[in-house]
C-alpha cells in the first residue's frame, strides 16, 4: 500500500526542523557577537592596566627625586603589546611658559585625536644634572620607539592618556609637576 504525501521520516519532520535551526543561527550568531564584544572590551581594560602599570612605577613615591631615579624607573618598564609616551611636564602648573601652545579647553570641546596628538606632544621638563660648569639639562622622558607617527595618527589608533600630579627635586628645589603618559596599541 502506498501512502500519499509520505515523504520519509525527514521529509515529514523538516517544518519543525526549519525553526529549530534558525533559533540555533540566532543563538550562535549572538553568543559570537557577545564574546566578540568581550574580546574587544577586555583589550581596552588591559590596556589601561598596562598603562596604570607604566605610571605606577615611574611615578613610585610621587616624588621624583632626580634625572637618575627617573631614568632607573623607565628602564625598568617592560611593556609586551604597548606603546607610550611618559613625559614629566610642568605644562599644567606653569602655563605661561607655554604661551604659543594652544590653551587647554574643556574635555568636552576636545576631539580625542587632537587630546592624543596635544598629550604627546608636551615638552618634558628638564632637570640639571652635574655640577657647574660641567652641569646640563636632561628631558624627563621615557618612550618605547614611535616610528611612524603623523598628525592624524591618533585618529586612527585607539589611545589613552593619563594625567598624574607629583613632586621633582630639581637643583635641591622641590616643583609640582604632572606625569602625563599616553599609551598605544599597534
Amino acid at each position: 500500500m502506498l501512502n500519499k504525501g509520505f515523504l520519509g521520516p525527514i521529509g515529514d519532520d523538516l517544518p519543525s526542523l526549519i525553526p529549530l535551526l534558525f533559533a540555533l543561527l540566532i543563538f550562535f550568531a549572538t553568543f559570537s557577537f557577545s564574546y566578540s564584544t568581550f574580546s574587544q572590551k577586555n583589550t581596552g581594560f588591559q590596556r589601561d592596566l598596562d598603562v596604570l602599570n607604566i605610571a605606577r612605577v615611574l611615578k613610585g613615591t610621587n616624588y621624583v627625586s632626580g634625572y637618575q631615579a627617573f631614568l632607573d624607573s623607565c628602564n625598568s618598564l617592560n611593556p609586551t603589546n604597548l606603546k607610550y609616551r611618559a613625559v614629566i611636564t610642568n605644562y599644567f602648573t606653569a602655563t605661561t611658559q607655554y604661551l604659543g601652545l594652544p590653551d587647554a579647553a574643556p574635555k568636552e570641546q576636545i576631539e580625542a585625536a587632537s587630546l592624543g596628538l596635544k598629550s604627546y606632544m608636551l615638552e618634558p621638563f628638564s632637570v640639571t644634572v652635574g655640577t657647574p660648569p660641567d652641569d646640563e639639562k636632561k628631558p624627563l622622558e621615557c618612550r618605547v620607539d614611535a616610528s611612524g607617527l603623523n598628525p592624524g595618527f591618533f585618529s586612527e589608533t585607539p589611545f589613552v592618556v593619563k594625567i598624574y600630579p607629583l613632586v621633582v627635586e630639581d637643583d635641591r628645589v622641590v616643583k609640582p609637576m604632572h606625569l602625563v603618559v599616553v599609551a598605544w596599541t599597534k
